[in-house]
């Protein structure tokens, strides 16, 4: 089976969900982390501080499925300290605005569907920068949210704020700021763990969900009320050519009046000439189309697709009667589904082992195709379109 057309559409839903937290080595509580909080909680945007990441940790390193790569900014001087965040993959983002290497800031574009921009900052402050991350904050937020035309600022990690109090009022009160955290987020009692936007009261709400690990620090779990821009699913139509019927195309072909469909110049024959065939090939080769999510698999097709909505149907007839029968329908359900991902995960592999060792692949195809396997493709996203 052989892919035909693809489409997609680009919406948002009713908010964005941001989780947060200073997870105290990214190395130790990674596996927390996911399990714990990302999995139960399905956020947009996971932003993370004080990660004790270095170069020597590979670009890939705790890749989520569905998300894109880690983008870090691990210290340059000495340990401890870094940033790191990543992105559903269906979001429009624009990564990474330049910053002062000392600084562990990264700023992040995030796309509407009203066509406005919004501005993300990750920052962690450790204790002896002193206010300065702060202040540059307050002498540069105008400027950056002028220059990248961005409507609304978010900023979340660790400020340690309570060590300079007098630097963050003075954010809060000059830029007109909420810090809508008004709970610890630390063991001690403390709130060191802000998310701060211009937004009002009521469009952000923010929960504590716990450590994350062996951090002392709790995970915060945000949700805002802006319509992000998402590819949230593509159109896929898969062609079954070996069931074709070919014998009644050919006739058809040989009897279609071609003098009368190509007419006018070259680009008007091109496009008819293009319909017709389309339109037989519809008639005549049986083909089903599904939807692909932004966060699939690369092994995750068609068949997947209905193995795991059979489960979830299952499930779900279970839940509301919980019988016997119900329970080993399901049962065989989600063994169905580990059967259906096996032989995917398996065709898929040999399907890029072919296309590795064919010798007509170029040494650009093939070293992307590498990289993707190794999880170091980036993966940096064009914004919307809107004019010309």
């Amino acid at each position: 089976m052989a892919p035909g057309s693809m489409s997609h559409s680009s919406k948002g839903s009713d908010s964005l969900t941001i989780l947060s937290a200073n997870v105290r080595g990214f190395q130790t509580n990674i596996g927390d982390l996911i399990h714990s909080h990302v999995i139960p909680h399905n956020p947009d945007i996971i932003a993370t501080v004080e990660t004790f990441l270095n170069p020597t940790v590979p670009e890939n390193f705790g890749q989520i499925s569905g998300f894109s790569k880690w983008h870090r900014k691990d210290r340059t001087n000495g340990t401890f300290g870094g940033v790191a965040v990543c992105f559903r993959k269906a979001l429009s983002v624009q990564l990474e605005i330049d910053m002062p290497d000392h600084l562990e800031l990264m700023f992040f574009r995030l796309w509407l569907t009203t066509q406005e921009t919004v501005l993300i900052c990750v920052c962690y402050r450790p204790q002896w920068q002193g206010g300065e991350p702060i202040e540059f904050l307050l002498n540069n937020l105008d400027g950056i949210l002028h220059h990248h035309t961005c409507k609304n600022i978010l900023i979340v990690g660790d400020l340690n704020q309570h060590l300079v109090a007098r630097f963050f009022e003075d954010l809060l009160t000059i830029h007109g700021l909420n810090n809508h955290v008004d709970f610890p987020t630390h063991i001690s009692g403390s709130s060191l763990d802000p998310v701060i936007s211009d937004l009002p009261e009521g469009a952000v709400s923010c929960r504590s969900i716990g450590a994350v690990g062996s951090s002392d620090h709790y995970a915060i779990f945000s949700r805002i009320n802006l319509k992000a821009t998402r590819e949230e699913a593509l159109t896929r139509t898969i062609w079954t050519w070996n069931k074709g019927c070919w014998q009644s195309f050919r006739s058809v072909l040989e009897n279609t009046a071609w003098d009368s469909i190509l007419t006018g110049d070259v680009n008007t024959q091109a496009f008819k000439l293009t319909e017709t065939l389309k339109n037989l090939q519809e008639r005549f080769i049986p083909h089903k189309s599904y939807k692909v999510k932004a966060g699939d698999q690369p092994w995750f097709g068609h068949t997947c697709r209905l193995a795991a909505e059979e489960k979830s149907r299952a499930w779900i007839r279970f839940k509301r009667n919980p019988s016997t029968e119900n329970k080993l329908t399901h049962k065989a359900a989600c063994k169905r589904m580990k059967q259906v991902q096996k032989w995917a995960i398996e065709q898929w592999r040999q399907s890029l082992s072919t296309k590795l060792t064919n010798r007509s692949i170029g040494s650009k195809d093939w070293w992307s195709l590498v990289k993707q396997q190794q999880g170091l493709t980036t993966q940096d996203c064009i914004p919307p379109l809107y004019k010309p």
